[in-house]
């Protein structure tokens, strides 16, 4: 399994069709756009068709700007529109 085309994941179970070994981060949780890219085959060596997923991390905060009301407002209405 390759992340971003760095390998990710290196071996399997011998002793049954799971996937095992190591995983290594190698910046998985970075901003941006990442591809991971799957290629398996059985015990005989067939290939199963390769298989991509990509997504994307974002990790900044939207920013919130309010411009009404004013800070400090005091008010005794009921209803309060705000603005931003």
């Amino acid at each position: 399994m390759d992340l971003d085309e760095k390998e990710l994941f290196c071996g399997r179970d011998s002793d049954s069709d799971a996937a095992s070994g190591c995983m290594r981060q190698n910046g998985c949780t970075s901003d941006g756009s990442h591809t991971v890219t799957v290629d398996v085959k059985d015990h005989d060596g067939n290939a199963a068709a390769q298989k991509s997923t990509t997504y994307t991390v974002d990790t900044v905060p939207p920013t919130l700007n309010i411009t009404s009301p004013t800070e400090g407002l005091i008010t005794a209405s009921s209803k309060l529109n705000i603005v931003g």
